[in-house]
Formats: structure tokens, C-alpha cells, sequence
């Protein structure tokens, strides 16, 4: 539990996948929850911001209580999927809060490779077929 004002930098994480021929990481997602606290009746604020590395977009969402609002989660959908990632962050806690979580999510996607259908390889084997035969029959011819 984080209790503000305060800025707390530096921490975040490596993300490398165990096999990049199956799996690659598709997407960052940063989020936090707060509350206001001793004064649960006064404002409560904190700005979460992060960059990624290699450097995409970056991450940025602030929450506030008293009035409730929220630009989170923050994700960063990244234009090519990654074998390996980094993100480090930074939260700007303001006073009478309590950040009760940082959550952060990692989404991989599956690699797929294209196979082609048995009607499109029956479809062209027969085209073959067909093209030997022709030429079979005007040889003959």
C-alpha cells in the first residue's frame, strides 16, 4: 500500500516469451486503484504513466476519488507483436490517498502459420491433371 503525496519511479518489469515461434506479446495494459484516506471525504489523485522497450506509445491514466474519475486502464495495442518487452514506471501519488494496487497486463497472442485447404489443393491438382492430359492429347494428335 502506497500512501501520498510522493513520487514513486523506477519499478516496472521484462517481459520475454519462452517461445517466439508460438506465442508474442500483443499488448501492455496499466491500471491502479486508490482510495482517499485518513479523509475519505477529500479529494484523492494519482497520475500512472509508463514507456515501453522498445519505445512505443506511451502509457498514461490518472484516477481521481472525490469526485470519481478515470482515464484507466491506459493500453498500448503495439503495431508489431514482441518477443521481448520492458516497461518502467512512474506513480504520482497526491495527498490524503492510498493506492491500494498497481496492475499490470501483459497479452500475448498465438502465432499462426497459414496452411492451405484441401479443396484449394484438390482444385489445383486437377487443373494440373487437366492441363497434362490436353497436352497428352495433342502430342498424340
Amino acid at each position: 500500500m502506497i500512501l501520498g503525496p510522493g513520487t514513486f519511479s523506477g519499478f516496472g518489469f521484462t517481459v520475454d516469451t519462452s517461445n517466439p515461434a508460438i506465442a508474442l506479446i500483443h499488448d501492455f495494459e496499466i491500471d491502479n486503484t486508490i482510495v482517499a484516506a485518513p479523509n475519505q471525504n477529500a479529494g484523492a489523485s494519482t497520475t500512472l504513466t509508463g514507456t515501453t522497450t522498445p519505445a512505443t506509445n506511451p502509457l498514461s491514466c490518472a484516477r481521481t476519488a472525490n469526485p470519481t474519475t478515470s482515464t484507466c486502464p491506459a493500453i498500448d495495442n503495439f503495431t508489431t507483436n514482441l518477443a521481448s518487452v520492458s516497461l518502467s514506471q512512474t506513480l504520482v501519488v497526491g495527498a490524503n490517498t492510498q493506492v491500494s494496487s498497481i496492475i499490470d497486463v501483459v497479452s500475448q497472442v498465438a502465432v499462426t502459420t497459414t496452411t492451405p485447404e484441401p479443396a484449394s489443393l484438390a482444385l489445383l491438382g486437377s487443373g494440373l491433371i487437366g492441363m497434362a492430359l490436353l497436352r497428352r492429347r495433342r502430342k498424340a494428335a
